[in-house]
């Protein structure tokens, strides 16, 4: 489950600098921090802000919130939220994001306890927050995150069926008792839970909205349980498919096509669990995907909330950031100079993949920033000798950033196990740096303009604050 690239998509729209994207063959993905999405970008003095077991529970409360714990509550007390994240990157960084959200617009009512495993508390206890977020853990019963490639339906099988007795049970033991349970829409039975207990649930989906409606899409097309899914599915449906429209479909094959169909299978469970919801929060901004978010305000019985992006926006204009030698760097370096390269987290470029980016670099003599990782070597077992591994919605995007936004231009060809030679990445990343190119013109005028449309979402008053604050009016 994939999300981390949108967000870092956006967190480079919001800097204050101009970023530009290309997206290699269809676009590859990160679980967000170890640390980014391979995707190359040029900065003008952008800054990068990396959103930096047996059966026993822990509540970690610090020692400003031992007011909730230990103390009475306040009069104004309006209820206890606890979130539960898919327990990836790039689903834990957005919810928690959220979660700041929340409490920035009820800073002394609402209580949220942060739930994950107790593996993903270490990954995420040194991460700053409101006193008025807490974490808890529930045991280890799942995969541990370095597994996750080993075999990833497994993993979302366990995520589905193997962590609701443990949150369930700590849910019985928090305090003060539990109102309401924001969680993320791709697992599967919170909804139920929230329900089973008479209070309100909001999920929160971390992909654009169109994908949204190209996994809705596909679970009318192959209804649960039986979900006959196959790479020839759309042939197969030929007369049910007619009211799709061309890029529905070429999303949709896409996604039959490079997916593993047994985690596809388990992963589109969570689209008819979706009826049991009360909100549905939207990780994009209504004035990104407006024609899709109307539509699905129209169709669905409940309400849908665009509040993205949910990133550590409140942070962009501060100064807390801990690779001040890097931005020095940047800082030093002319406007639109500096190529931006990230491997990503778990799905990432194979090893010949990577000798050939390496190789143009070094030819093209053009500065730039590689944020690697110190287990490469294990990149080539997990992807063989294919390029750039694609994942769930990185098709979408990719066909979204190149034909729709406009801000970036796809690398490679159709198919994403074809590798991408030298020279063709030489070729792109010159005409990227090269400011006079007419067709990177307008891709960076296109890159100027979705930056104030993002900030504007997000000003006071804007899209995504107001329907922020509508979705706080409306869960309490």
């Amino acid at each position: 489950m994939v999300n981390g690239q949108l967000n870092w998509i956006y967190q480079l729209i919001l800097s204050e600098n101009d970023a530009v994207l290309i997206p290699p063959i269809p676009m590859p993905y990160s679980l967000g921090q170890r640390l980014l999405p391979h995707h190359l970008y040029v900065l003008s003095h952008a800054r990068l802000r990396s959103t930096s077991t047996s059966c026993h529970f822990n509540i970690l409360p610090s020692c400003c919130e031992s007011d909730y714990m230990s103390m009475e509550l306040p009069p104004s007390f309006k209820g206890h939220v606890v979130a539960l994240p898919f327990p990836t990157r790039g689903h834990v960084n957005p919810l928690i994001h959220l979660c700041k959200f929340l409490s920035s617009r009820r800073p002394t009512d609402v209580l949220i306890t942060f739930v994950v495993t107790q593996e993903w508390l270490g990954f995420i206890q040194s991460y700053p927050k409101p006193r008025t977020i807490r974490f808890a853990t529930i045991p280890n019963v799942i995969p541990l995150d370095a597994h996750i490639l080993d075999d990833n339906a497994s993993f979302t099988e366990a995520v589905a069926t193997e962590m609701r007795p443990g949150f369930e049970q700590l849910l019985d033991q928090l305090q003060p008792p539990v109102t309401a349970i924001v969680s993320d829409a791709e697992l599967a039975w919170p909804a139920a839970v929230a329900n089973l207990r008479n209070i309100p649930v909001a999920l929160l989906w971390t992909m654009s909205a169109s994908f949204f409606e190209t996994f809705r899409q596909l679970d009318i097309l192959t209804p649960a349980p039986d979900r006959l899914l196959s790479v020839h599915l759309l042939d197969e449906q030929a007369e049910r498919i007619a009211q799709l429209c061309s890029s529905q479909l070429t999303d949709l094959r896409k996604l039959l096509r490079e997916s593993d169909l047994r985690f596809l299978k388990i992963a589109l469970n969570c689209i008819p669990r979706l009826a049991k919801t009360d909100y549905l929060l939207l990780n994009t901004i209504q004035e990104l995907e407006a024609e899709q978010i109307n539509y699905l305000k129209a169709i669905l019985p409940f309400g849908v909330y665009p509040i993205g992006p949910a990133i550590p926006f409140m942070e962009l204009d501060s100064s807390t950031i801990t690779v001040d030698h890097i931005i020095k760097w940047l800082d030093s370096q002319p406007n639109l100079s500096v190529l931006y390269i990230s491997m990503g987290s778990s799905f990432s470029m194979s090893r010949p993949q990577m000798e050939e980016l390496a190789s143009a670099l070094k030819t093209s003599e053009i500065r730039f920033l590689w944020a690697g990782r110190s287990d490469a070597g294990w990149l080539k077992e997990k992807c063989g000798d294919n390029g750039f591994p694609v994942f769930l919605d990185q098709s979408s995007n990719c066909r979204h950033i190149a034909e729709v936004w406009k801000n970036g231009r796809k690398v490679g060809g159709e198919r994403s196990e074809d590798l991408v030679r030298k020279e063709e990445i030489l070729k792109e990343v010159k005409m990227v740096v090269d400011v006079e190119n007419e067709e990177w013109k307008k891709i960076r005028e296109k890159a100027k303009e979705l930056k104030v449309l993002f900030r504007g979402a997000i000003a006071k008053a804007g899209s995504s604050d107001m329907n922020m604050d509508a979705f706080v009016r409306d869960m309490f």
